[in-house]
């Protein structure tokens, strides 16, 4: 960049119009053998035709190589033709003043210092005409290979997703972690990213998780690396996939080089409705002033908060209990109590010929993810028993 600032400073101190400039990035360039890699060069403030010519050669030691060029189909040296008519070396035109030499799969022994140059259009000569930036291609040593993540999983448990990757480490080129989950047809949705500049990238969909704790980063022994879903929903479930990247720092951003992506293994989500079951007894007959007690029966196979409510006739609320304890929507003559901790008893006392009816029990189940964000997962109602009332008669035996 030192001697390019200097021949735009002599232009303009002699005063010329037109001073040709031939830029290409600055290097060194480090890619990764078997990877496709592009050198782009541009011209700029050049006299003559819109559309200028290009041509490329690379300098080994003390010997220079033709490669390519855009108007001289018979440039290429015999060392690079075949790699040409396969397609593996091709040079494309960006804009009339800009190409890119293009390489579908380096090689450790394409290492070497890449020259653009332009033929001159101009009336005058100034400026320069050429450029060169040094290329380095280094082995690929980038390994992916994530542990399989429990295919089963109950609704509220945890994900944990492991993948571990190793690379040589060499100065200049750094490492990101992708997590993306697939949901059916949908498109590969990003969970989480790691790197490069060792910072934390969650989706679009995922932030709030991860800023409530329902989504974590456990970074190993530099190899294995974990993401821990917490708290897990149907909505969870999916093919579950870990891409590695290469990168380099070039012109002040960050430049892709390498990308690996394997799958983890699909993930399936136990709902809490498949295994939560309500049941109040069986249908019963009572005397006007005798004490009805019916008990609701809840089973599941998850750990739930449960909250009940105790229906009269399918929409009258006789009894609320919250999944902290607190009994509401009812009178003096009925209560709720929690007889360990999946039966609730409804007692209700000095029955009356209009106590009589359908009686059901419904029960909403509350899962809490990492954080304490609590989560209505489902809701069931049982059958409904059917309460029968006589009138009491004092001469009954």
């Amino acid at each position: 960049m030192g001697k390019t600032r200097a021949l735009i400073l002599l232009c303009a101190a002699v005063g010329l119009c037109h001073c040709r400039l031939v830029t290409v990035p600055t290097g060194p360039l480090l890619r990764v053998e078997g990877q496709p890699l592009s050198i782009r060069c541009d011209v700029s403030e050049y006299e003559g035709p819109r559309e200028q010519d290009f041509e490329w050669m690379v300098t080994r030691g003390m010997e220079t190589i033709k490669v390519i060029s855009t108007f001289d189909e018979h440039f290429s040296e015999r060392s690079f033709q075949d790699r040409i008519r396969s397609g593996d070396i091709s040079v494309s035109r960006l804009k009339d003043n800009a190409v890119e030499l293009r390489i579908q799969e380096a090689r450790i022994s394409d290492s070497a210092t890449y020259q653009c140059s332009t033929p001159s259009t101009d009336s005058v000569i100034s400026g320069n005409y050429k450029a060169a930036v040094q290329l380095k291609v280094v082995p690929n040593s980038l390994i992916v290979a994530p542990d399989a993540p429990n295919p089963v999983i109950r609704e509220g448990g945890s994900i944990r997703l492991l993948c571990n990757v190793s690379r040589n480490f060499l100065e200049g080129i750094y490492l990101s972690l992708t997590w993306s989950v697939k949901k059916g047809s949908s498109l590969l949705e990003d969970l989480l990213t790691f790197g490069p500049d060792m910072g934390v990238m969650a989706g679009d969909n995922y932030m709030r998780r991860y800023t409530d704790g329902g989504m974590r980063l456990e970074m190993g022994n530099g190899v294995s690396h974990s993401l821990v879903l917490s708290g897990a929903t149907p909505d969870d479930q999916g093919m579950y996939v870990c891409t590695a990247r290469l990168w380099t720092r070039e012109q002040g951003a960050w430049n892709r080089i390498q990308e690996k992506t394997m799958e983890m293994g699909e993930v399936t989500v136990t709902p809490t409705a498949n295994s939560l079951s309500v049941q109040v007894q069986d249908d019963s007959t009572l005397s006007t002033g005798e004490t009805l007690l019916l008990t609701c029966s809840v089973s599941a196979e998850a750990s739930m908060d449960l909250e009940v409510t105790w229906l009269m006739n399918g929409t009258r609320v006789l009894a609320h209990l919250s999944r902290d304890g607190v009994l509401t929507n009812t009178s003096d003559v009925v209560d709720v109590r929690r007889l360990g901790k999946w039966d609730f008893q409804l007692k209700v006392h000095s029955l009356e010929l209009s106590d009589a009816g359908l009686y059901a029990c419904k029960v909403s189940a509350w899962v809490q993810r990492d954080g304490g964000q609590w989560y209505r997962a489902t809701e069931k109602i049982s059958d409904p028993a059917h309460v029968h009332v006589i009138k009491h008669s004092k001469y009954a035996a």
